[in-house]
């Protein structure tokens, strides 16, 4: 029973960091010099390093996923972005080594392989823009993991549990 408890304390706590971070998506507050993070990416991916449920992961990102829709439908880039964050849950869990360290290279991977898949002319003519929301993206990503590593578990999870 206590451990329900402590994981329906975190999944609340990751929940607001996803309702955070698609509030913040949907302004310009975070625009520098017309460079604007996936912030609602690079906290997913950053809690998939605190979150073993996998119902909660999915939970968390259909949360974010709503957050970023305003058509109906399912455009390529939502279906990008879902992929990325799935894809990210899984490989945490095959990488070894320090999960923060890995959280920054996820964070840096799958921003390039978002614009790989959406828009590859952007990422050929701008790759500068796309270098410098990389960094900023990672940058992003080790303030979530350092904020979020007081409040949520990152030990390292091998098992995926539902």
């Amino acid at each position: 029973m206590r451990r329900d408890g402590f994981e329906i304390k975190h999944l609340i706590l990751a929940l607001i960091f996803v309702l955070v971070a698609g509030v913040l998506q949907n302004t310009d507050i975070l625009n520098i010099y017309g460079i604007k993070p996936n912030i609602t990416l690079t906290v997913l991916l950053t809690l998939s390093f605190a979150i073993t449920s996998l119902s909660h992961y999915l939970f968390l990102l259909l949360i974010a996923a709503v957050l970023l829709k305003f058509e109906i439908g399912l455009e390529a880039t939502n279906l990008v972005f879902i992929v990325l964050a799935l894809i990210g849950f899984f490989i945490n869990r095959k990488v070894s080594g320090e999960a923060f360290f890995n959280n920054l290279f996820l964070i840096a991977g799958a921003t390039l392989f978002f614009y790989l898949l959406v828009d590859i002319n952007f990422l050929y003519q701008n790759i500068l823009t796309v270098f410098w929301e990389m960094l900023y993206n990672i940058s992003l990503g080790a303030l979530v993991y350092f904020s979020s590593h007081r409040f949520l578990p990152y030990e390292k999870a091998f098992r995926i549990t539902f």
